[in-house]
């Protein structure tokens, strides 16, 4: 019991005098203070990637022919020869310039896209196939957002461009046709301030494309059913069209 007694008034002498060197130390003037981190804010060039998802009404219409799929100037009313709903991939790099005043920040962004945005249908009989794609796109846009926190809760608007692909098998004839097409767009996303040089983004966007008419290229017995063999000449149609798209993307700013 002694030896007990004596080994605990050592432990706790120990203890004391750990407790009390500690201390000084503690509240030595040689106390090292804080490193205070800088404040973040979005003014700054960025550059990124993002990745999503697009889909849209697509429809054909026989507007400048009077038989389907005839060649004499139609003085009748056209023809919606199908309806389609493309959707696909798309994604690629973004860069932009942000400057924030207070809560309030404005910028500018542009934004380039590989896209696989797609359809093909059949509507009738087998020969009769509709087949659309995108195959790129690009925005220019402005932006304006309300900062809080680490949060951006943004609205863009600008133009869109678009590379879009058609090919048309009527019967035994062929319709091949592609376009670049110029169009307003808007759209809404949140971005979050991951540390002071890496955010992420999510955001919608609607591409107002419209309705274009479309010169293509029309191969008739493309598919060889005639001795006389395929002849070419000139086709034309209009294309209604609108893109919706959700994209996911990583930012870093210098």
């Amino acid at each position: 019991m002694k030896r007990f007694i004596a080994l605990t008034v050592v432990l706790m002498a120990v203890a004391g005098l750990t407790i009390c060197f500690a201390g000084t130390e503690r509240y030595s003037s040689k106390e090292v203070a804080p490193v205070i981190q800088p404040e973040c804010n979005w003014t700054g060039f960025y550059l990124g990637l993002h990745a999503g998802w697009a889909e849209g009404p697509l429809s054909w219409i026989d507007s400048d022919t009077d038989t389907f799929p005839g060649t004499t100037p139609d003085t009748g009313a056209p023809e919606v020869l199908a309806h389609q709903k493309p959707s696909g991939f798309l994604g690629g790099v973004q860069a932009g310039y942000n400057y924030q005043w207070n809560w309030l920040v404005v910028g500018v962004e542009g934004e380039f896209s590989y896209a696989d945005i797609k359809a093909k249908d059949n509507f009738t009989d087998a020969p009769n196939v509709f087949d659309a794609r995108t195959d790129w796109e690009g925005t220019i846009a402005g932006r304006v957002g309300l900062a809080w926190n680490k949060w951006l809760f943004y609205g863009k608007g600008g133009g869109v461009f678009a590379h879009n692909q058609y090919r048309f098998a009527h019967g035994n004839d062929l319709f091949t046709a592609d376009e670049t097409r110029v169009a307003p767009m808007v759209g809404v996303g949140i971005e979050y301030m991951i540390n002071c040089n890496w955010s992420a983004k999510l955001e919608y966007q609607h591409s107002f494309f419209g309705s274009e008419s479309v010169d293509g290229t029309n191969i008739e017995d493309e598919f060889g059913t005639t001795s006389a063999g395929p002849s070419i000449e000139k086709e034309r149609y209009d294309f209604d069209l609108t893109h919706n798209s959700i994209k996911v993307g990583l930012n870093y700013k210098f």
